[in-house]
């Protein structure tokens, strides 16, 4: 039984997992949805502000940030949600089971993990979503997300039962800053004491920094030490 197993996991490992998602090209074994070359043509993140990650010419902190900082540390943003991004995060939105997610959160992971010259923050907690939205779509993708990065850094764990969220918000994607803003005040309970913890929140797409401020400042209020903000993509000026 072994053996016809062995064989089996070799057979299937060389079968080809379908065209990439982007070019419909021909795909490595390495990868599960989109091939090496749109890989590498994805719009990776150079240079941001060196505390909210908002896309800049050079890294530096943003006019907003000198004004008035984020109560978060700073937030590690992997990609400029730039096209195709917003297909690809789209994907990650709706299909549960979609290779994309996967492949993303691997090739952040490394992102992430330069971020940090020492340790890694020591949990990893990924947005909630309201319980009545879960519901509806049956999955929360940050929590996907956070299963994939996990496996790709053991050395934090990942705790999806720390944060929930208490309010149901709209949809945001054409609100103003200062709408979310309001949108996702004290939207999140923390119900376990942190005991100093260094906290990393992962979300799939930065926007404004609302709902990663408002998680945040519940974070510390049940006692974390320090607050990081993960996302796979950080949107712009000109998103909002």
């Amino acid at each position: 039984m072994r053996a016809q197993a062995a064989w089996l996991k070799r057979l299937f490992k060389n079968i080809p997992s379908g065209p990439c998602s982007l070019c419909r090209g021909s795909l490595e074994a390495s990868h599960a949805a989109i091939c090496a070359a749109c890989s590498d043509a994805l719009p990776w993140m150079h240079n941001s502000c060196q505390r909210c990650a908002l896309p800049l010419e050079n890294a530096q902190l943003c006019i907003a940030c000198a004004a008035a900082p984020p109560p978060y540390e700073r937030c590690i943003a992997a990609l400029h949600c730039l096209p195709p991004m917003n297909y690809l995060i789209g994907d990650v939105k709706r299909d549960a089971y979609a290779p994309v997610t996967r492949q993303l959160a691997l090739q952040c992971a490394s992102v992430f993990h330069r971020a940090y010259r020492r340790r890694l923050p020591d949990l990893l907690v990924p947005v909630p979503l309201h319980w009545s939205k879960q519901l509806r779509r049956g999955f929360n993708q940050c929590e996907l997300l956070g299963r994939h990065l996990t496996q790709a850094l053991p050395e934090i764990q990942l705790r999806c039962d720390i944060c929930r969220r208490t309010g149901s918000a709209p949809p945001q994607r054409r609100q103003s800053k200062i709408n979310r803003k309001r949108a996702v005040a004290d939207a999140f309970n923390c119900r376990i004491p942190l005991d100093q913890a260094r906290i990393a929140i992962l979300d799939d797409v930065v926007t404004t920094g609302a709902t990663a401020a408002s998680m945040t400042h519940s974070l510390l209020a049940a006692g974390a030490r320090q607050v990081d903000v993960w996302c796979i993509a950080r949107t712009g000026w000109n998103n909002y």
